[in-house]
């Protein structure tokens, strides 16, 4: 862990493990994608597809592409313009399960 600085505050800008998660998850759905679509194709050719089910998958696979992709892109976009706060950084009450003040103050009413 960093040493805080005096007078400022210290933020992070990113998180290279998630980089990483991100840019091997692009390769995984472009495969993921392109695997899907070939079984698509391969069931309709060989096995009796029904013709009516056909486009819906399809359209249901183009749409969790877009998505997939948007998410992937707002996520990189959130790493490069967005601070990345460590949670001791972080500000507000966090629950910590060792505090058991709670269950003290409800034993002190009973």
């Amino acid at each position: 862990m960093a040493p805080a600085r005096r007078g400022g505050t210290s933020s992070v800008l990113s998180s290279v493990p998630l980089q990483i998660l991100l840019y091997i998850n692009g390769f995984y759905y472009i495969f993921y994608f392109l695997a899907t679509l070939a079984m698509i194709f391969y069931k309709s050719q060989v096995f009796s597809y029904p013709d009516n089910f056909l486009a819906p998958d399809l359209t249901l696979l183009f749409i969790m592409a877009i998505l997939e992709a948007l998410r992937l892109y707002l996520d990189t976009y959130q790493l490069q313009h967005l601070p990345f706060t460590m949670p001791e950084q972080r500000k507000g009450p966090i629950w910590n399960p060792t505090d058991h003040s709670l269950e003290q103050a409800v034993q002190r009413e009973t």
